[in-house]
């Protein structure tokens, strides 16, 4: 039967496996730096060749190597148990030259630069309603970006998640057909987006396959990969980088308030230049009027001395034609209303004759007089022709109807 052991009692034997073998001891390892990181006081470096890496500390030392830096670093194996984790513990290291990852992906670099992949012209539109946005939905990067639309009341804006691998094997074949997914749909916008991570977790967006996909892309992309201090070729191949998945929701916000923004500014200056000309309206209208009054009291003066002697005379007239102007008014306002009347007349008498030839048609009228209506099996009869001795018949008169049966026929 198996010995069953604890974590702690597994993890306690690996570390003194380590410690005893002299092999993971006092050893040298060449390789290139991926990453370098200061903490406390202490240098914590990312060794890598090709897809393997190593993770190594050299405490209370501050080690200014460069990613891409070629060193040797002699020390040993560590294992902690509590993190389960292994560290090669630098006691001294050394720059042995340049390492060939950086080189090669200097050498992409420049050869996507020269082919134009980093001169991506397209901008942003003036206003963004919809967005694809290339990520994965597992971590906290779709959540954050959806959040900061929201804090900022975007949340009119239809945001659809094309889900992908950001890390790892396959992703970057992943991020870029989805990408070409996006291709010929109606979105303002490609947000390409992860959150931050090591050097090596963000290798995917180093890619000449993620960087020609952002290139063709159908839209203005938007790269915000990794941290604000991470570049990668999916930045410089996309038309707009962004820091962190957050700031590029925050840029589409505040491209949409600065939109808005000019619409209000254009409706303040509309609302300005109408005031303004109704004002010069307003001013160019008293200044005519008030050249009006200067010339006409000159004008009145001037006549003043002419027309004292006829003033009697004049005001006299100016009686005389109001009353006549008063008169004509009352004569026209009389023949209006003696026209009226004689319409009204007309139309009442026009209905009377109506009303009486409409009386006159009533077949409640024709009955009134005497007359009758003869009903045979629910018909009219109008000919006597029609009616035989012994066929009842319904007889419809003024004041209600008669129920017969014929008994005699004449023609």
């Amino acid at each position: 039967m198996n010995k069953i052991l604890t974590v702690s009692q597994l993890n306690n034997y690996v570390k003194n496996v380590f410690e005893d073998e002299l092999l993971l001891q006092n050893i040298t390892v060449e390789g290139e730096v991926y990453e370098n990181k200061f903490s406390g006081g202490n240098t914590y470096l990312t060794l890598r060749e090709d897809e393997y890496v190593l993770p190594c500390v050299k405490f209370g030392t501050r080690y200014e190597f460069s990613a891409g830096d070629k060193i040797r670093v002699t020390g040993g194996m560590r294992f902690y148990p509590r993190g389960g984790r292994t560290t090669f513990v630098i006691n001294y290291a050394s720059a042995v030259g340049k390492g060939e990852l950086i080189a090669k992906l200097n050498e992409l670099k420049e050869k996507l630069s020269k082919e134009g992949i980093f001169d991506n012209l397209k901008k942003l539109p003036p206003y963004v309603k919809k967005i694809a946005i290339v990520t994965s939905t597992e971590g906290a990067v779709i959540h954050d970006f959806l959040e900061v639309l929201g804090r900022n009341g975007c949340t009119n804006i239809d945001v659809d998640v094309y889900d992908t691998k950001v890390q790892g094997g396959g992703a970057e074949k992943e991020i870029a057909e989805a990408i070409a997914k996006t291709a010929g749909k109606d979105y303002d916008v490609l947000v390409v987006a992860r959150g931050g991570g090591s050097g090596q977790d963000l290798g995917c967006f180093n890619t000449e396959a993620v960087a020609r996909a952002v290139y063709f892309a159908d839209y203005p992309v938007i790269s915000a990969v990794g941290h604000e201090i991470d570049y990668t070729l999916c930045d410089f191949a996309a038309s707009i980088r962004a820091g962190t998945p957050s700031i590029a929701a925050e840029l589409i916000v505040r491209t949409n308030e600065a939109f808005l923004s000019r619409i209000f500014e254009c409706l303040g200056k509309m609302r300005y230049i109408i005031e303004g000309a109704l004002g010069a309206a307003v001013i160019k209208t008293k200044t005519y009027a008030a050249e009006m009054t200067l010339s006409g009291e000159r004008k009145a003066a001037e006549l003043k001395k002419r027309i004292s002697d006829y003033r009697e005379k004049a005001l006299s007239r100016l009686d005389r034609m109001t009353d006549e102007c008063r008169k004509r008014a009352v004569d026209a306002l009389s023949l209006l209303s003696y026209e009226a009347n004689a319409l009204a007349d007309k139309r009442e008498n026009e209905l009377k004759l109506t009303s009486a030839v409409l009386d006159r048609s009533s077949p409640l009228k024709i009955l009134s007089s005497g007359y009758a209506k003869v009903i045979k099996d629910g018909e009219y009869v109008d000919d006597a022709s029609a009616v035989s001795v012994g066929d009842e018949l319904k007889i419809v008169m003024s004041g209600g109807s008669l129920g017969v049966t014929v008994n005699k026929k004449e023609n």
